[in-house]
């Protein structure tokens, strides 16, 4: 696709540092047994290490990592795909329900969600079938969904136009553009913009080094911020997240905040295969606090 970098929101996941969450099998849905805790988190300074295991939170969602994906020589790799109904605010007199039911519809497909099925997708989303066919048409006549020549739905010119113009405004999201695909490039590991939003973190940018073997999480996609280093950074306020996994697949992931006036507002996240990661292991501090601190500059 000529740029290596991605603005278009895809999937939702439950975990970016172990490519199939904390005691999780690559290809295989978790399970809900038994087990130890949450994995324990060992700080030395400023770097933080997650020792592989079952987290509880693994065990109570059960799917691993679903979107994300290790590409390799072409061939993709998917890993335990899971969908999340997003609930929307208590509804009051003051807010239009219908539109609330339509944005969190929005929001599952662009983590992956199909609506070949409506049944299925009812299931999934919790949108009554008849007002799912209802929002759809809408959509599609508003120009913010089209159908493809398969007769798949997708997001049309019209969405598209808005997400870029939310993120062309953003001070963040230009100087990361310009400094992350760097920091890919000189570590060798998919490099990403990622932000809290809730209980959630959601990827904002992601940008691919020339690697035969990259983590492929899409932009748009959202897990729960304690599954991930990034998300533990922004939430814990250290200075670097450092994870890894006992996994078949291998996968390690590093983090570091983006402070503006001393708060965290974004935090810079690199994944990639162990071997790679522990390959570079010495210079992902440097680089990540490097990016950061420049990025930061930029925000004024």
């Amino acid at each position: 696709m000529g740029k290596r970098s991605s603005h278009v929101a895809r999937r939702r996941l439950s975990s970016d540092d172990a490519v199939h969450g904390p005691g999780g099998r690559a290809g295989h849905r978790g399970c809900g047994g038994a087990g130890p805790g949450p994995a324990a988190v060992r700080r030395a300074g400023g770097l933080a290490a997650l020792s592989a295991g079952p987290a509880g939170a693994d065990r109570a969602d059960p799917g691993g990592v679903p979107g994300q994906r290790l590409v390799a020589r072409g061939r993709e790799r998917r890993l335990g795909l899971r969908l999340r109904r997003v609930d929307g605010p208590a509804v009051s007199a003051q807010l239009v329900t219908p539109v609330l039911r339509g944005l969190d519809l929005l929001e599952w497909l662009a983590a992956g969600g199909s609506a070949a099925n409506l049944s299925e997708a009812a299931r999934e989303t919790g949108i009554n079938r008849a007002t799912l066919g209802r929002l759809l048409a809408t959509f599609n006549a508003a120009g913010i969904l089209e159908q493809d020549a398969a007769g798949a739905l997708r997001f049309a010119p019209r969405m598209l136009r808005l997400s870029a113009a939310v993120l062309g405004e953003s001070d963040l999201a230009s100087a990361a553009a310009r400094i992350l695909p760097g920091v890919a490039a000189a570590l060798g590991l998919s490099t990403y913009l990622v932000a809290l939003d809730g209980p959630d973190v959601v990827y904002l940018q992601q940008h691919l080094p020339a690697s035969p073997l990259v983590s492929h999480i899409g932009v748009g996609s959202r897990a729960p911020a304690q599954q991930t280093a990034p998300g533990r950074v922004l939430l814990n306020g250290t200075p670097l997240e450092w994870s890894r996994s006992g996994l078949e697949a291998g996968v390690g992931a590093a983090a570091a905040p983006i402070l503006r006036h001393g708060a965290s507002v974004a935090a810079i996240s690199v994944a990639g295969p162990q071997a790679t990661v522990d390959a570079v292991a010495e210079g992902i501090e440097g680089q990540l606090h490097e990016a950061a601190a420049s990025i930061a500059a930029q925000l004024g």
